[in-house]
């Protein structure tokens, strides 16, 4: 009789130590949810603070906006002008890096595919970023492969990236 009320109560025990491995289980899944959540969260807001940083700055110079939305040519001449155009240029390259690496990297953002098209667009629409990425290939691997045509053979040295 006492054998068999041990194992009872060693069967009781057992039990409810699987009920209680199930639900410490279950707490550490909602845990690595939220975790996840909140680097996704992470990897998409330092990028975008990054790029209202450089859109605050072209807000307050407009005449350097065409240089990188509308195809207007980097400045030929030595100028004010150049230097801010390629100082602004490479703040939106390094913001253009880190947003592709971020939302690549932390799949939990769900937005590498916007940071990709929105890269290429600005990519497509600015002789002045695409100028500095055959000039610093290095400076922006995940760029060099947004290169239009011939400019992408210009960044010598550098392989295409496979994939996106």
């Amino acid at each position: 009789m006492i054998v068999l009320v041990a194992t009872v109560v060693g069967a009781l025990g057992v039990i409810a130590s699987l009920i209680f491995n199930g639900w410490q289980a279950r707490q550490i899944l909602k845990q690595i949810r939220l975790q996840n959540s909140v680097a996704g969260l992470s990897g998409t807001h330092q990028p975008m603070e990054l790029l209202h940083g450089v859109l605050r700055t072209i807000l307050d110079k407009p005449a350097l906006r065409p240089f990188f939305y509308e195809g207007t040519p980097l400045p030929s001449t030595p100028d004010e002008l150049r230097w801010q155009v390629l100082t602004v240029g490479e703040m939106l390259g390094d913001v253009l890096e880190v947003g592709l690496y971020h939302t690549k990297e932390i799949k939990a953002t769900g937005a590498y595919e916007d940071w990709f098209d929105y890269a290429s667009f600005v990519m497509r629409q600015s002789p002045a970023l695409n100028h500095l990425v055959r000039e610093h290939p290095g400076w922006y691997p995940k760029l060099v492969p947004l290169l239009t045509g011939d400019e992408q053979a210009g960044a010598a040295g550098v392989p295409s990236l496979p994939g996106r």
